[in-house]
This record gives C-alpha cells, structure tokens and sequence, in this order.
C-alpha cells in the first residue's frame, strides 16, 4: 500500500507541476529576446513531462494493481469527498476559462483560469479512478 500511496501523491505532483507551467505561459514570447525564447522552451518542456509522468504513474499504477484494472475516472463523479470538491472546482473553473477566452480577457487571468480547470480535471480523473478509491480509500477505512 505504501508504494500505490507514493505513486499516486507522485502522478499529483507530476501533473500540478504540469499546470503550474500554464500560469508561468504569459511570460513566455517567440520575439527575438533569447531569455524569453529560452524560458518558453523550459516551460513547455516542464508542462509536458508532468502531463506525461502523471499518465505514466497511473498506468503504472494498474499494472501493480492488476485486479483494478485502474482506469481514471474520466465519467466518474463525485466517488468520495476530495472528489466532489475537485469536480465541483472544474465545472466552476471551465465556466471561468470560457468566459475569459471569449471576452478576450488579460492573459494572465485566462492562463490561471485554465491551469485551475486542467489541474482540477486531472485531480477529478484521479480521485473518481479505481486505484486511488481502491488503493486509499479502502485501505483507511481498514
């Protein structure tokens, strides 16, 4: 149980880091400032391997786990009370990201409106998904 618990704390880690790159975007710039070029290439960089690594985890997750078969819980909703918060914070923030992309608002805000609603979709995968009710849940109420 330890391991699962340290793998799924790891797949949270990897993808809040991957949606803290979002709100870091509106400093990035394709002009001819290297500093600026070079920060943009880190953050995609940082984005994509915390997506990645998040994904890895999970995947890795249900193969230790293979009586799970550990599938995210994309259509699941509201599976226990971190869940509900997360999902609750998703709809709200998707909302949020919408209204500021068509009202053309500053980027600053959309980019943080939109790191909220993608890391608030990961957790929700994460906490309705088979391995962490299965693996944490189960295993507290023991």
């Amino acid at each position: 149980m330890a391991k699962s618990k340290k793998m799924i704390l790891a797949q949270i880690i990897s993808f809040a880091i991957s949606s803290l790159m979002i709100c870091l975007s509106p400093i990035c710039s394709y002009d001819e400032e290297k500093a600026k070029m070079i920060m943009s290439i880190i953050i995609s960089v940082f984005f994509w391997i915390g997506l990645i690594v998040g994904i890895i985890f999970n995947i890795l997750l249900s193969k230790d786990n293979k009586l799970l078969k550990g599938k995210m819980g994309i259509i699941s909703f509201f599976k226990n009370k971190a869940a509900i918060i997360f999902d609750i914070l998703f709809v709200i923030s998707l909302i949020l990201s919408l209204i500021v992309v068509v009202s053309k608002t500053a980027l600053a805000i959309g980019s943080v409106a939109i790191a909220i609603c993608i890391f608030s979709f990961e957790m929700h995968c994460v906490l309705n998904g088979k391995c962490f009710n299965k693996l944490i849940l189960k295993a507290e109420e023991k």
